[in-house]
């Protein structure tokens, strides 16, 4: 991988319920924060993807949460940006159609001149279920498991056959194929069975937040790598952080709490919190980044803001994107 740290930007297209409050973001808005991320120098956009809110999510505000699906979005993304990577991630494999799936993947990438960054995953259970309630007993790490194969054939063979336990096809002909040669993936996940996957098809792979879990990622990926004939330099280590700048950490941390991604952290200590996080004054953030980077972090995305606002969060990008990236990118 490249010596230099790359930066990725998460856009609020599912975000709302979970992270923000309902209402945050809009088609415009949306546009705008990525238009902006590609002029201050983010190099990569990600999006989220869950086509449903559960109840409880539902219930936090008064009006329902919006969810953009995540590749409609990058196609529009696509068209009103230039160099930006477009981060599909991730995608929840599981819940998708897998001809189709690779169908409107392979055109986005074409569409986009080969800018697409591939994440999957199986999800939660909770939303796969809702969706496919025929399925419940299905095994969601098998069928990623066959989907990452059968896109992998879609992709590259002329006429593409596969027969598995939840994916079949016969004799399909994707074209155009991607513009890149190699969609690069990254595998995301918690389960013990990520790392095999990683090894197998990984470029990148997503890593817990902190340096301590970054320290372990890389520990336990080295063996299973080294069997099948790999190097952990081989592999983008990509880690979703969490964002709050103030003037100092206290600001930074009251931010942070004023906030509806606090929840996420409720029983936790504070200072665990900030280790996992961006979460401090400017020269506190890029310390930190340096640490991270030292330690063989290759990628870090900014997927959360502590805002309850959208212009919260375009203030919190912009004092990011003109203090911190100009000392990573110079």
């Amino acid at each position: 991988m490249e010596d230099n740290i790359r930066f990725g930007l998460g856009i609020p297209n599912c975000r709302e319920g979970r992270s923000v409050p309902a209402g945050f973001a809009g088609p415009k808005q949306i546009i705008q924060v990525s238009q902006l991320a590609e002029e201050l120098g983010f190099d990569v956009l990600w999006a989220d993807d869950h086509l449903d809110a559960s109840r409880e999510i539902r219930a936090r505000d008064e009006i329902p949460p919006n969810l953009y699906e995540i590749l409609i979005t990058m196609s529009y993304i696509a068209a009103i940006t230039k160099t930006i990577g477009l981060g599909i991630g991730v995608l929840v494999l599981p819940t998708r159609a897998i001809v189709v799936t690779a169908k409107q993947l392979a055109t986005l990438d074409v569409f986009s001149e080969g800018r697409i960054i591939l994440g999957l995953g199986i999800g939660n259970r909770e939303e796969f279920n809702a969706i496919m309630p025929k399925s419940t007993q299905a095994n969601r790490g098998k069928m990623l498991d066959e989907g990452i194969e059968a896109l992998r054939l879609l992709f590259i063979e002329n006429e593409a056959t596969f027969k598995g336990d939840y994916y079949e096809f016969n004799g399909i002909a994707l074209n155009p194929k991607p513009i890149q040669n190699h969609i690069p993936i990254y595998i995301a996940g918690g389960a013990s069975q990520t790392l095999n996957r990683i090894a197998k098809w990984g470029d990148g792979c997503f890593v817990p937040r902190g340096l301590k879990s970054l320290y372990k990622r890389i520990d336990e990926l080295k063996p299973i790598l080294k069997v099948v004939g790999r190097d952990i330099l081989e592999v983008d280590m990509t880690s979703r952080t969490i964002l709050s700048i103030g003037n100092s950490r206290e600001e930074a941390v009251d931010r942070l709490l004023k906030s509806r991604i606090s929840n996420r952290f409720k029983g936790q200590k504070m200072e665990d919190t900030i280790e996992q996080n961006l979460i401090g004054s400017v020269d506190e953030i890029v310390d930190a980044i340096k640490k991270l980077k030292d330690a063989g972090m290759t990628q870090l995305v900014v997927q959360n803001i502590a805002a309850n606002t959208f212009d919260e969060m375009i203030e919190q990008v912009n004092i990011f994107g003109h203090h911190v990236l100009p000392i990573f990118k110079n």
